[in-house]
This record gives structure tokens, sequence and C-alpha cells, in this order.
């Protein structure tokens, strides 16, 4: 007897698992996500939030502060191969959206929150593109282009040109070539290369020349020299 209550303390003292949200002014239903559907069972939320966990590209330091979380330099403070996003719904549609670590708590606001375990990448990654093209407000479709920036690969990286092309609000073009910067370098320099040199808003090619110049690549600073040079 003594055995199990034993077992049943160390059980309850661990921390929850990996995939699952700490929460306050609320609590957190737990539901399967159905692969490629993620996008109908968010909709399918009426009111409150819904999240699930999307993984990144590369392990990053993470810290909770604030309305959003911020990237850190500090490897003691822990770092993680995923975030847990969340959308915050009313009457049926996607109002805002925040990202936290997994050790992160969201403030729920005591508004119902619904956790979609094992959400499948590739249906993550396409709500995230829809977000950034389609989402009425500008702050939303800003947050989904950074967040797609951290996805490595071919639709991550033609969504960030698209926000580039054609998105209405400068703030998100500029938040598109700064998405654009942080891919890997093999996807990024080229694509800031070629902004700098031919994009037709002057602005998003200063920004563009901006973010090469943080590179330390000699292929961005071949670049900047040559549009110098000529």
């Amino acid at each position: 007897m003594k055995k199990i209550a034993l077992l049943l303390f160390i059980a309850l003292s661990l921390p929850l698992a990996a995939d699952e949200p700490f929460v306050r002014n609320s609590g957190a239903v737990t539901r399967v996500a159905a692969g490629a559907n993620l996008r109908a069972q968010i909709d399918g939320v009426r009111d409150g939030w819904v999240g699930y966990a999307l993984p990144l590209a590369e392990p990053r330091s993470i810290v909770c502060r604030g309305r959003n979380e911020w990237f850190s330099d500090n490897e003691s403070e822990g770092r993680t191969s995923a975030v847990h996003l969340f959308f915050r719904m009313k009457e049926g549609a996607i109002d805002d959206m925040k990202i936290a670590a997994p050790l992160c708590t969201l403030d729920a606001g005591n508004r119902p929150v619904t956790w979609l375990e094992g959400a499948d990448e590739r249906a993550a990654v396409t709500t995230l593109i829809d977000m950034a093209r389609r989402h009425k407000s500008s702050d939303v479709r800003e947050r989904s282009l950074f967040w797609l920036s951290q996805q490595a690969g071919a639709k991550a990286a033609a969504a960030l040109q698209d926000a580039v092309e054609h998105d209405p609000e400068e703030s998100v073009k500029a938040r598109a070539v700064f998405g654009i910067s942080q891919l890997p370098d093999d996807q990024s320099i080229p694509l800031l290369v070629k902004l700098m040199k031919t994009h037709g808003t002057r602005e998003v090619r200063k920004k563009a020349a901006f973010w090469l110049g943080q590179k330390k690549d000699p292929r961005a600073l071949a670049a900047i020299e040559d549009v110098l040079l000529h």
C-alpha cells in the first residue's frame, strides 16, 4: 500500500507532458488533433482559446515576457524544439493569437482552452500560411509570418515572398523581409539578394540590404558590394 501511495505521489509530482500547455485563469481540455483537418478543428471552437505545438526548424531559447515570448541567446534559460501556438476564438472566428514556449504560462483570461494534441506539422504550417495571407489584422499577419520564418521549407519561404509582394501594409512587408532573413542561409541569402536588387519598393530593398548586412556569409557581402559599385 505504501509503495502504491509513493508511486502515485511521484506521478502527480511530474511536470505535464511537453505537448501540454501551462494555463492560468482557466483549464485546458485536451483533444487529439485529427490529421490534416486541423483548421476545421480550430474553427470548431466557437469561443475561447485553441492551441497546438508548432515544431521549430532548430531548437531556440525563448523567455516568457509580456504579451509574447522573445528569443534569447542565454543558453541557461533552456532550449525548446517547439512552441505553443494559441488562437483566440470569438464567435467562431480567429480574433487574436499568442505564442508561448512550453514552460511559459498562458493567461487565458477566464476563457476556456482547447489543446489539440499531436497536431500534424504540415497542417500547422498551412494554417499559419492562411493566417499570414488572409487575416484581417496586420498584427496577426506579422506574427504568423515571423513564426513561418522559423519553419524551414519551400512553403514557408513562398508564403514570406508572397507577403513581400502582395500584403497592403508596409509593416507586414517589413516583417516578411525579416522573416526571410531568419530562414536558413541557403534559402535566405538568394532571396534577400533578389529583393535588394530587383524589388520595386525602395523600403523593401533597404530592408533586404540591411538584413543581408547582418549575415556573416561571403555571398551576402559580395552582393552588397556589387550593388554599391554598380
